[in-house]
């Protein structure tokens, strides 16, 4: 579920120091991403921090250099913003070419829901913070696992959302994930 894996990452930012964060939409309106960056924003909040969605136009989606252009635009206007968070993995690297153009990396910790190669990297390398991982291999294996013992064992299937994650991805636990991607298990 969306909400509670933006949930966690609002109350990672602010576990974490960060009190004005903005999340990025580069698809407004889909209520899966709406309920990403209310979370965010709840979990911010919570701790007396506060954040702003910025929903980009639909034309925006994919466009990495928009993405990017957009982000470094806020950075630059609001000199308070010390957290961006994206909807997706491939919006995590055009927030980090608006962060670097705007020259705040230092100052401006990114956040991704979801992961991928160079999200993980920079994590490695402490230019990203976190990914927020709802963890999809255990997403499809749990579903196949649970539907195999209820054929095999005449187990009750769940009624009730069985939750994959939401699981933090950051320097604490960085190694590991890269050993799992090498696997072929994350």
């Amino acid at each position: 579920e969306e909400y509670p894996a933006g949930l966690a990452g609002g109350e990672y930012f602010s576990a974490h120091g960060q009190k004005n964060v903005l999340c990025i939409n580069t698809i407004p309106g889909a209520k899966n991403l709406e309920d990403r960056c209310k979370g965010i924003s709840d979990g911010i909040t919570k701790a007396g921090g506060k954040s702003t969605q910025l929903p980009l136009p639909a034309s925006a989606f994919g466009n990495a250099t928009a993405v990017a252009e957009a982000i470094k635009a806020e950075l630059l206007k609001d000199a308070t913003i010390d957290g961006v968070v994206t909807i997706s993995a491939g919006d995590a690297d055009s927030a980090a070419i608006g962060i670097q153009q705007a020259d705040k990396v230092k100052t401006v910790a990114l956040g991704s829901f979801d992961m991928n190669e160079a999200g993980l990297n920079r994590i490695k390398d402490g230019t990203q913070s976190f990914a927020i991982d709802q963890q999809p291999y255990l997403q499809g294996y749990l579903a196949v696992s649970l539907l195999q013992s209820h054929i095999d064992f005449g187990n009750t299937l769940p009624v009730f959302p069985v939750l994959t994650g939401p699981g933090i991805v950051d320097s604490s636990n960085i190694e590991p994930t890269l050993k799992g991607v090498a696997a072929g298990a994350r």
